[in-house]
């Protein structure tokens, strides 16, 4: 996904140590669709490589953080996994586990 279309969906924001992205797609609601979550992962990759930033908050634009998963874009990939399954094992790759 180019970069202009990630900062279409998902405005980073840093406020000192502090990464805030906020989900940009308000009129519908900021649903999980394929290009949110590819996004997302992209963005998530950058800030965990990001050694200046201690803390993320995500938010949502408009009246809704997010309505949930857009459906139509939780097809399997050439891998056998949903986007979302991909988005979740991606998710716990960059995760700094306290117990294990």
């Amino acid at each position: 996904m180019s970069n202009t279309a990630i900062q279409d969906i998902i405005i980073l924001e840093r406020k000192g140590d502090i990464a805030l992205l906020h989900l940009n797609q308000p009129e519908r609601l900021n649903p999980l669709g394929l290009a949110l979550q590819q996004g997302l992962r992209e963005r998530f990759t950058e800030l965990a490589n990001d050694r200046s930033v201690r803390a993320l908050i995500i938010t949502g634009s408009g009246k809704a953080f997010c309505v949930g998963a857009d459906l139509s874009a939780m097809q399997s990939s050439d891998s056998g996994k949903t986007l979302g399954e991909q988005s979740c094992d991606t998710m716990l790759s960059l995760s700094n586990r306290i117990i294990e």
